[in-house]
């Protein structure tokens, strides 16, 4: 017997491996704030379909250990199909490739998604989930923030940008025990720094590139990141930890507000 799923645009076929049923979701118990918790099996082809187990567990009695995810969901027409306890379950494409990019080589990881953990077709649940978002999030160990799996070849610059101000921030926290966050949050600091430059270059035009991604304006990711205990960034085969991410745009807004900082160069010294 044959098996055909259409995965990222394509149409594969295999041949006794899988069964063809669908996945049907077993009801949470609302009562016991119950959530459903995806464990992802190892894997890194390219093009297998993705296969996980889902347990569900209660937040008033548990205390599981998981991960989750930020992402941008984009056109919820274009699906995906994954196996979920050894059945065919249809999700967004976008949840898809989420999971494909936190799924590891060589063992398993614990995750809650929202698109996939939660029934999508069970409105009921639908509301009861949202209104625990909060505790979700809290309660994680990582979240994984997902902002592309295509990223433009600035990226590589933006990053190093990243790094050099970070640098400085360590320099500069060692030469007269000034933090960089005194800086970026004090204007008297700030203006300081500006008056007095700094000894580095960053890509003007790469960090507006990498700005410039979906998920930068999503307005549900300032409650995710802000409740998750720690964030990392993935961006294709790249991973960054958001705080530098955010302290680097805090740096940016504050030097464009006091030297008018964007220029028509693509390369600027900050001084």
């Amino acid at each position: 017997m044959a098996l055909t799923v259409q995965q990222k645009g394509r149409v594969y076929s295999r041949r006794n491996t899988y069964p063809t049923c669908e996945f049907k979701y077993r009801v949470l118990d609302a009562r016991r704030k119950e959530i459903r918790l995806m464990c992802i099996e190892p894997g890194s082809g390219p093009d297998d379909i993705l296969r996980c187990t889902f347990r569900h567990v209660a937040l008033i009695d548990d205390k599981p250990a998981y991960n989750t995810v930020s992402y941008v969901w984009g056109d919820s027409t274009k699906r995906a199909s994954i196996f979920v306890d050894g059945k065919l379950l249809d999700i967004p494409q976008s949840s898809e490739k989420a999971l494909r990019r936190i799924r590891k080589r060589d063992v398993s990881i614990v995750v809650w998604i929202d698109a996939v953990c939660i029934n999508q077709n069970d409105k009921a649940e639908r509301s009861q989930q949202v209104a625990m978002m909060a505790d979700i999030y809290r309660n994680g160990a990582t979240n994984f923030v997902v902002l592309g799996h295509d990223p433009p070849r600035s990226t590589k610059a933006a990053l190093d940008s990243m790094r050099l101000l970070r640098e400085v921030e360590i320099e500069d926290a060692m030469s007269d025990g000034t933090s960089f966050v005194d800086i970026v949050l004090n204007i008297n600091g700030t203006l300081r720094w500006s008056l007095e430059g700094l000894s580095t270059e960053i890509d003007q035009s790469a960090l507006a590139e990498f700005y410039s991604q979906p998920w930068f304006h999503r307005l549900w990711v300032v409650q995710e990141i802000a409740l998750a205990t720690y964030n990392i960034c993935l961006f294709g085969q790249y991973e960054v930890e958001l705080e530098r991410v955010l302290m680097s745009a805090k740096w940016l807004v504050y030097k464009f507000e006091f030297l008018n900082f964007w220029t028509a160069s693509s390369e600027t010294t900050l001084a």
